[in-house]
């Protein structure tokens, strides 16, 4: 694993953090906008945000010190984010919180199991957006939200091979010089 003295690797496993939790403060800052400007109290919605936010900051402490259980945050806060989405008012912008999802099931995932998580996230996605806003809307919601994704997710899964990679690299190299 890199380093913790500034490397690349580093750097960007904080830029991604840094992602995470943008997408989280945009989602709970347009919910209270939208709460004062029409006029609605969005309890059950931000009951729901802060169990996602509880979820999200357990991940790295259930990742390290139960990992048969690692997966478990990442369904339940699956779970929240789809609760959300069958309250009243339906907004669609929840679906960012699945995109914010994404990076963790490519960090806290095994590989061999991320892209199965990535491809479940899209099918949850499609239908509870086709099932919230109708077909003919919540299709037109599907694609934007589907590559987010995709593209977050498997930059952040081709981002963890390459720093296995050079564990390796470093390992091996390691070896050779004793």
């Amino acid at each position: 694993m890199p380093k913790a003295d500034g490397s690349a690797g580093v750097r960007l496993r904080l830029g991604l953090d840094m992602f995470y939790y943008l997408i989280f403060t945009a989602v709970a800052v347009r919910l209270g906008v939208q709460a004062v400007t029409e006029g609605f109290q969005p309890l059950v919605q931000f009951a729901l945000l802060a169990a996602f936010l509880l979820l999200s900051l357990l991940q790295p402490v259930v990742h390290r010190r139960l990992p048969s259980l690692a997966q478990l945050p990442l369904a339940l806060a699956a779970g929240a984010v789809t609760g959300m989405l069958f309250t009243l008012p339906r907004k669609d912008y929840y679906c960012l919180l699945y995109v914010a999802i994404s990076l963790s099931v490519t960090r806290y995932v095994p590989l061999r199991y991320s892209t199965c998580w990535l491809g479940g996230i899209c099918l949850v996605l499609s239908g509870v957006l086709s099932l919230v806003f109708g077909l003919a809307e919540g299709v037109s919601y599907i694609p934007v939200y589907i590559a987010g994704v995709l593209v977050i997710g498997l930059y952040g899964r081709a981002n963890r091979k390459a720093e296995e990679a050079r564990a390796r690299s470093e390992e091996l190299a390691g070896r050779l010089q004793e």
